[in-house]
């Protein structure tokens, strides 16, 4: 995920700047409220993709362990840090999906 958002925010970069060169400030406008979208859906994600490294290394530790209990109790952190990545992703889906909509001519 980190890494497709990091591309995303690369390419809408370049449009931006290649739009503003041209002079077409509607599309260079509409450019950088992509690069905000992908930016704060990536600082957004990446504590929750933290997370949920953080609670698959606990739990496979904890399993090395023989200590089911604590695996389980990761497992669930686990589950927990994938629902909120995936409401997450919803939210910048649609908000993406509206950007689109809006897309000035030739964007």
């Amino acid at each position: 995920l980190t890494l497709f958002l990091s591309i995303e925010v690369s390419k809408a970069s370049k449009a931006k700047a290649d739009a503003e060169l041209e002079g077409r400030m509607e599309a260079a406008s509409y450019y950088a409220s992509m690069v905000k979208a992908f930016t704060d859906q990536l600082d957004e994600s990446n504590p929750i993709l933290t997370g949920i490294s953080d609670a698959m290394t606990a739990e496979g530790e904890a399993l090395d362990e023989g200590d089911e209990e604590a695996a389980k109790k990761w497992a669930e952190v686990k589950a927990q840090g994938q629902q909120e990545l995936m409401k997450v992703s919803s939210k910048y889906k649609t908000l993406m999906k509206n950007l689109r909509d809006k897309a000035p001519p030739g964007c």
